[in-house]
């Protein structure tokens, strides 16, 4: 499980514990001042009532010093909720961040591989910059940036001049014909780069004879 899909599953859960911190927060605070107002009012008698005071004899009582507990709002448990409120804060922001970076990390990664598909025509090779044969070609993966050697077998016994190789395109062009031959491996071929939008390259490829022309058409 990758940092991201950690962050986004908790950071569905840290936007209800964000306001459960908060209000749990904003409670702690309202009673400590709620103490401190009630600690600093002392308690005066009315004596408005009556114009005479009354004489109360007390009886001279020792009595040991009465310790007064008082539920103060524990402070320790405010700062905790604090420190729970900062991380979840943090989590929450790391997520959406996440989420904004995702669409190019995504589309990098998805532009990183091309799978090489071929259609329309037989006898089409890939070859590396060193002339190895690239196998597996219907289901190769190439890098993005990678040049390649692109090319297409040659009919033996006739009279074929050149070949035309077309990629990611329905029309013929000039730029598509190469007379590039490779004696050894019995291929015409030309050099292409694959561009970094390319998520698929369709291959069609023709001989030209001097005879009949473009074979296949």
């Amino acid at each position: 499980m990758d940092l991201f899909f950690f962050i986004s599953s908790v950071n569905k859960i840290a936007i209800v514990a964000f306001i459960i911190t908060f209000i749990a927060i904003i409670y702690e605070i309202y009673l400590l001042i709620h103490e401190k107002s009630h600690a600093s009012k002392p308690f005066i008698p009315d004596l408005r009532a009556t114009g005479k005071t009354s004489t109360v004899k007390v009886a001279a009582i020792r009595q040991k010093p009465e310790k007064i507990k008082l539920n103060r709002p524990n402070k320790r448990t405010l700062f905790l909720l604090i420190a729970i409120f900062i991380i979840f804060c943090v989590i929450y922001a790391l997520g959406n961040l996440l989420q904004i970076f995702e669409p190019n990390i995504t589309n990098r990664n998805n532009i990183d591989k091309t799978t090489v598909k071929i259609i329309s025509s037989s006898g089409i090779k890939i070859y590396d910059m060193n002339f190895q044969e690239q196998d597996g070609i219907t289901d190769k993966n190439i890098r993005s940036g990678e040049v390649i050697y692109i090319a297409l077998e040659n009919i033996s016994g006739s009279d074929i001049d050149r070949a035309r190789i077309r990629v990611n395109t329905d029309s013929w062009s000039i730029s598509d014909e190469t007379d590039l031959y490779n004696s050894q491996k019995k291929i015409f071929y030309r050099q292409y780069q694959v561009a970094s939008n390319e998520s698929v390259l369709k291959i069609e490829a023709q001989l030209h004879s001097r005879a009949d022309g473009w074979l296949g058409q």
